[in-house]
């Protein structure tokens, strides 16, 4: 049986349902797209809070670690000058012009720190890094009492101006011991908060309308990196308080009734506090451009989509060629979703390589100060060429030393390739190198042997290389009255959570009733910083032992 073509044709035209179940189809797809995009929009905004989150906890970390090395250079300088003074005849002229040399050669190329001073029993600032250095009197402050009561510091004061020019400051004293051991004095270093300030405006990201501030023990804000108005002498509020103490992080609503994100951490052992926060809205808005261009491609299909459906109605028999306009209309998208994920891409390669950058000039400045401290080194020596008296020669010499125990930490992070992790084997085997080389181990005939494992944190390696040095050079000067021939051990280990350093020599062993000199004293005073407990044991030899928890 056979066809005419009238009937074959019919029915091919004759579909009207194909029509109707096409545009459902279509309409259907525009539905899901839209569920899909906002879907994807809910999405993207949370990866952008999250994003936010993780750049304020990096700045946060970042801003704790240097506010924590400018504090500890500072007590660095404290601990220095306080070895010197201790004991020092401060009614000397000589003795002042000197402690003031010390203190101006000290905070030379050290703009964070703003002045430093010494003051005797009376409170009469004596000597300082101020040339000509001014009449004044600190017995008006609230760290004189404590230190004249006993309290050995470093004590931190915060919320005052200073008595020379005005300017709001932060303090950072030590006490001084007479040789009977009555109050001396004190040893001050102040911070100016607006140079504090401008450290903490060149570290802020500009984006996101970034707020960096530092934090005193009693909530009040001490330094303030933010848009207008300045909060600085403001204090937190309760909500705010709570969430610095607990070192919370998350969004509560600032003093300026901004909604931001807030990362808070402590500043090393001592009661401050950095925070940083990020504004939510700017985040937002930064999230909304970033949507504005989906929106646009993504409307652009919408009523193309729309379109093509309306062309469907009126030309059925075109649906080849909308199924391929549609085919067309997704490659495009498909093309733009690469661009902007090649374009994300780029932008993470940024976010790495400034990584990266940032990790060298953590190098760059271990480097430098590793540099400084040999210059410091270098310096001193080259004063004590110039001292004829054995004692002061000594005491040249034993400063000489530390500066350089102190710099080893900053080249063997250098050399590790680090930026805050001291790897303890490598460094005490140089420290010990250093102190042997020093002291004429070797032709002396006595042995050091290190063993060490594990590593600690910047502040943790600095104390722990000025205890051994300490040590080292205590059983070389005395362990081994003329005689010749010994062995000195070092062990230090960190297990647990606790750090265990073990200096122990064969020599003549520790008189009891022998008195704490420079090197003991230091050795207690950095134990004391640590919360460390320290034993002596004097059966055949001396055997010290030093704990405390990391």
């Amino acid at each position: 049986m056979t066809m005419s073509s009238a009937e074959i044709r019919g029915p091919a035209l004759a579909r009207p349902g194909s029509w109707t179940v096409t545009v459902g189809a279509m309409v259907l797809f525009v539905i899901a797209l839209v569920a899909v995009m906002a879907a994807a929009a809910v999405q993207s905004r949370s990866r952008a809070l999250q994003e936010a989150e993780r750049m304020t906890q990096d700045a946060a970390r970042l801003l704790e670690a240097q506010m924590a090395y400018v504090l500890d250079v500072a007590s660095t300088i404290l601990a220095l000058q306080t070895a010197i003074a201790d004991d020092a005849d401060l009614s000397r002229e000589s003795v002042r012009l000197t402690i003031s040399r010390d203190l101006r050669t000290l905070l030379r190329d050290k703009p964070y720190i703003f002045r430093a001073f010494v003051a005797d029993s009376t409170g009469e600032v004596v000597a300082g890094s101020l040339d000509p250095l001014p009449r004044l009197n600190v017995t008006t402050r609230g760290y004189f009492p404590r230190h004249a009561a006993g309290e050995t510091g470093p004590v931190l004061t915060t919320g005052v101006q200073s008595q020379a020019s005005g300017e709001p400051i932060m303090i950072l004293t030590r006490r001084l011991d007479q040789a009977d051991g009555r109050f001396g004095g004190v040893v001050i270093v102040s911070f100016n908060l607006d140079v504090l300030r401008d450290l903490f405006g060149s570290l802020a990201p500009a984006e996101y309308g970034s707020v960096f501030q530092l934090i005193a023990s009693d909530m009040s804000i001490l330094v303030d990196v933010s848009p207008p108005p300045d909060l600085r002498g403001t204090r937190l509020s309760d909500a705010e308080a709570d969430s610095l103490r607990e070192s919370r992080t998350g969004r509560i609503k600032g003093q300026d009734d901004h909604d931001r994100i807030w990362v808070n951490r402590r500043v090393s052992t001592f009661p401050l506090h950095v925070r940083v926060g990020t504004s939510v809205p700017s985040v937002i808005a930064r999230w909304q451009q970033d949507l504005a261009s989906y929106a646009l491609g993504s409307g652009i299909a919408l009523v193309a989509l729309i379109v093509l459906a309306g062309f469907v109605v009126i030309y059925g028999r075109r649906e080849e060629s909308a199924a391929r306009a549609l085919r067309e209309l997704n490659s495009e998208l498909e093309r733009r979703v690469v661009e902007r994920t090649s374009q994300l891409e780029n932008l993470t390669s940024d976010l790495r390589n400034s990584l990266e950058e940032k990790d060298v000039l953590f190098k760059e400045v271990h480097h430098r100060v590793k540099n400084n401290l040999q210059v410091v080194s270098s310096m001193v020596r080259f004063s004590s060429s110039k001292v004829h008296d054995p004692a002061a020669k000594s005491v040249f010499s034993e400063i000489a030393r530390r500066i350089r125990a102190i710099g080893l930490v900053h080249q063997t992070i250098y050399e590790q390739e680090a930026t805050t992790r001291v790897a303890l084997e490598p460094y005490l085997h140089q420290l010990a190198e250093l102190e042997g080389d020093v002291y004429g181990a070797s032709e002396r005939g006595v042995a050091i042997a290190v063993k060490a494992s594990g590593d600690l944190d910047l502040n943790n390696a600095i104390s722990v290389g000025l205890i051994v040095s300490e040590l080292i050079a205590n059983s070389l000067k005395h362990a081994y009255p003329g005689a010749d021939g010994g062995r000195i051990s070092i062990e230090v280990t960190r297990i647990d959570g606790e750090c265990s350093i073990c200096v122990a020599d064969d020599g003549v062993g520790m008189s009891p009733d022998v008195t704490d000199g420079t090197g003991l004293s230091i050795i207690k005073a950095v134990s004391g910083q640590l919360n460390a407990a320290l034993t002596i044991d004097n059966e055949g030899g001396t055997k010290i032992v030093i704990r405390f928890a990391v």
